[in-house]
This record gives structure tokens, sequence and C-alpha cells, in this order.
């Protein structure tokens, strides 16, 4: 086992000195040194095996590489059914965060299966493979596919918890709405996010904190949908109620002031985009949230870049942006939408700057 962690880590090293074919080679050697793929640790070794092939574009490489440890995992004894399908299930959430979205999609289609074998699954379990499927389908553009499973998913909702449903099914809602979102299928979460509001709503007080949430994230996807009036209403109203309730260094109060700057900016507000923006960063910069999430932060930086540019102000602008890129180029890579929004405005800075060459570069990065 000793070697197959040397190996590993001269993988690694081949990774990052940009030859990506060695490190291949060399971590299918740390791989065939284990006595058995589901060892203590050898899932890790695995996982980095299919990060590579993904990599490479070898889509037929990593799917085989997981049907193997599916295999491996299944053929495990003296263990129980519903201990693989975890084991399944929290392979496919780990390569979902790593942004390898169709080999995460074909681990939780194995765990959706045994889940589905046992005679008594807990459905908390399957609720939440289900949603970590959708994530991994919306991601791929499969969103018929991921209603499909997100219909699934409220269906077992129901029959689990009868007069609590309401409230988990708006649970499910929510969390499949971020995940359209982050996946970069904001039009798709729209619906989702009203939906969820809506059950909020029937659950009166006990659902205000998640429907305020909620209302908070459907605002900022209706800005980027273009529908700036309604953002612009519901960013204002939250940004009094969210200063009352949490204070002005609070992410939810950040994330209505930058909703509110987005929509002055869509209306052709400069100055009052500008401010309020900067208000959102600084905001975002000493909130929990603020710390904990660098790639929710980036798209902070990137807001109040879009305005700079249009401003006219393209060294901070820049700043701001390359800032972002690096946040999110480490941090985001299961947050697609991020990752796009700021390339383009990489592009449109240096466009506007002047430097087509450099606007190339981002463009095709």
């Amino acid at each position: 086992e000793d070697s197959g962690f040397i190996l590993d880590t001269l993988a690694r090293a081949h990774w990052m000195a940009g030859d990506l074919p060695r490190a291949i080679e060399t971590q299918r050697l740390a791989v065939a040194s284990l006595e058995s793929r589901a060892a203590p640790g050898g899932g890790g070794l695995v996982l980095e095996l299919i990060r590579y092939l993904a990599l490479a574009g070898d889509a037929d490489g990593a799917t085989e590489e997981i049907r193997l440890q599916v295999r491996s995992v299944r053929e495990q004894a003296n263990r129980g059914q519903i201990d693989i399908a975890d084991d399944l299930r929290d392979f496919g959430e780990t390569l979902v965060d790593e942004g390898l979205w169709t080999a995460g999609e074909a681990a939780l289609l194995e765990a959706v299966a045994v889940y589905e074998k046992l005679t008594e699954p807990d459905p908390d379990d399957q609720v939440q493979t289900l949603v970590l499927l959708c994530g991994a389908l919306a991601a791929q553009g499969k969103i018929v596919e991921a209603n499909h499973r997100l219909a699934q998913a409220e269906k077992l909702v129901i029959e689990a918890h009868g007069e609590a449903s309401m409230e988990h099914a708006e649970d499910v809602l929510y969390t499949v709405g971020r995940k359209f979102s982050i996946c970069d299928k904001g039009r798709e979460a729209i619906p989702l996010f009203r939906r969820a509001i809506e059950i909020g709503e029937s659950l009166g007080e006990a659902g205000k904190y998640r429907r305020q949430v909620t209302e908070l994230r459907l605002a900022m996807e209706l800005v980027y949908s273009g529908e700036t009036e309604e953002a612009m209403r519901l960013g204002s109203s939250h940004l009094v109620y969210w200063r009352e309730e949490r204070g002005d260094v609070h992410w939810t109060t950040g994330m209505a002031k930058e909703i509110v700057g987005l929509s002055h900016l869509r209306e052709g507000n400069l100055d009052s985009a500008g401010k309020m923006l900067r208000e959102a960063l600084h905001t975002m910069r000493f909130s929990l949230v603020g710390r904990d999430n660098p790639a929710g932060f980036a798209e902070t930086e990137s807001g109040l870049a879009e305005c700079l540019t249009s401003q006219g102000q393209f060294t901070e602008a820049e700043s701001l942006l390359l800032s972002a890129h690096e946040l999110v180029d480490e941090y985001g890579k299961d947050q697609p939408a991020a990752r796009r929004r700021t390339l383009e405005r990489l592009v449109a800075l240096y466009e506007a700057w002047g430097k087509p060459a450099e606007a190339a570069r981002w463009r095709d990065p």
C-alpha cells in the first residue's frame, strides 16, 4: 500500500509539470499496487486516476474506472448493501465536487440502483442521492432528466414524512435550484425557487428564514436572466430586511447589495451601481460566508469589475477580475456559472481597453 501512495505522489508531480500522459500511467500503477480498490485510501487513488483521465478528455477511460470501482465496492465481503450504496453516493458526490459531472452521474446512478433494491431503504439517503444526481445532470444540460429525478425525490419526501413533508419538499426544491444555478442553468432554477417560496409561505413563521434566503437566490437569477424590475424590487426590500435582522456585515445583506447594484448596472445607472457593488464587496469580505466561500466572493469581485469596465476604470477592473479568476479556478471547479461570467467579463474588459490579444487569450483559455 505504501508504494501506491508513493506512486500517487509521483503522478501528481507529473501532472503539475504538465505531463498528463505520464501522470495517468503512474497513477494506473498506483491503483494496480493496491490489494483491493476498496481498501482504505484506495478510493482516493482511483479518484485521482479518474480526474487525470477526465482532464485528458478520455471519457471512456474515466467511465471504465468508475465501473471497476463500483464492482470492487459491490464485491466487498461482510458489508451490507446499505453501506455499499452510501459508499457509491459519497464517491459520486466527490466526483461532482471536482466538476467531473459525467463520472459523478455514473456513480450516483449506481447508488440509486442499489438503494432501490433495498427492502427498507432510508428515504432521506435516497433523496440526498437524487438531489446530487440532479446537479450532475443539470451541469451537463440534461434538464429534463434532472427534473425527472427531482420529481422522484419529491415523491419520496411526501411518502416518508407525511404532514412534515412540505418543509422537506421546500428544502429539496431550494437545494436543487441552487445546484441548477451553480451549474449555469439559472433560468431553470427560477421556477424551482418560486415553488419553494410558495411552500415557505404556507409554512408561516416556521418557513420564514428559508423563504427569505430563497427570495435572495431568486432575485440574483432574475438579474442574470434580464428580469431587472422584479430583481430590483426584491433586492431593495431584502436589503432593508437583512440590515435590520442581521446587520450590515452579513452575507445576506451583502448579497442584497449585490443584487441592487447589478440591477442598477443593467439599467445603466453606473454611479449607483458602483457605489452599491463596492459596499457589497466590503460586506462579503468581512462576512463569515465571504471567507468560507471563495468562489462566491469571486462573483462579487467580478460583478464590481463589470461596472468598473463600463466606467472605463480598466486597471482596477483587471485587478479584481484576475483575483476572481484565481479564486474560481482554485475553489470553483463545481461552479461553471461563476467561471463563465468571470471569463466573459475578462474578455469584455480587454476589448473595451483596446487589448484584443488579451481578450483572445481569455476567450479560449
